[in-house]
């Protein structure tokens, strides 16, 4: 599908702009887990860890734990986003994350055959919640990347906790926009032609945010949501 976006321009010079688009996927874990974001995920959404806002996850299960996403088209890069919590037994926390039950950002192009790892989070990190913020590496950018944050060995149920919020991914890829720049003369107009573009996605529901920032002294950028 194809809708127009039109930009005007009502002052008195060329108006110079340029347009991007983001997508994402995301759950705040509020008031519960949303499935649609999820091809498996343990834990649950409550504040025993503590949370940013609302819920966290929290993840105290036994053997595993891990929260996938869905396949997710990435071809055009972007990057994963979430506010981690490990274990560090002060008051209002969760019991300590020991040495050798590490926490692991992970991803998949085979959905979930075999993983392969872009970060380790280690004991005695992360004791308060904290933004990671990790660009998706260029071999996780596929049409059909999932990703994980796993922990494959805790002690025991209720050992090694941690907890999770506000979780993202965010990636350019279903929707382009043409032209994606341009000079809009005094008194004059141009339209983006913005494509929604659903190739290589599975079921589910997807956002984006177009931005297109200008020389406009009075709104240098304006979100089209």
């Amino acid at each position: 599908i194809t809708l127009p976006l039109v930009i005007s321009n009502s002052g008195a010079s060329d108006l110079v702009w340029t347009a991007n688009s983001l997508s994402s996927v995301s759950d705040d874990f509020d008031p519960g887990i949303d499935p649609s974001v999820w091809s498996y995920i343990d834990g649950d959404a409550n504040l025993n860890s503590g949370s940013v806002s609302g819920n966290g996850l929290f993840m105290d299960n036994y053997p595993t734990r891990q929260a996938a996403t869905i396949d997710l088209n990435t071809t055009g890069g972007g990057s994963i986003k979430f506010f981690l919590k490990l274990g560090n037994n002060v008051p209002g926390s969760c019991e300590y994350l020991d040495a050798g039950n590490e926490v692991y950002l992970q991803y998949s192009n085979n959905g979930g055959g075999s993983w392969n790892n872009i970060l380790t989070f280690n004991s005695g990190t992360y004791a308060s919640f904290t933004l990671v913020n990790q660009a998706i590496p260029p071999a996780a950018q596929t049409l059909s990347t999932r990703f994980r944050v796993w922990q494959p060995t805790p002690d025991c149920f209720g050992c090694d906790n941690w907890a999770i919020d506000n979780f993202s991914v965010d990636f350019t890829s279903f929707v382009s926009l043409s032209p994606a720049s341009g000079i809009t003369p005094p008194g004059g107009s141009d339209t983006i032609l913005v494509e929604f573009n659903s190739t290589g996605l599975i079921i589910g529901q997807y956002t984006s945010t177009i931005t297109v920032t200008s020389n406009d002294p009075v709104t240098p950028s304006v979100i089209v949501p």
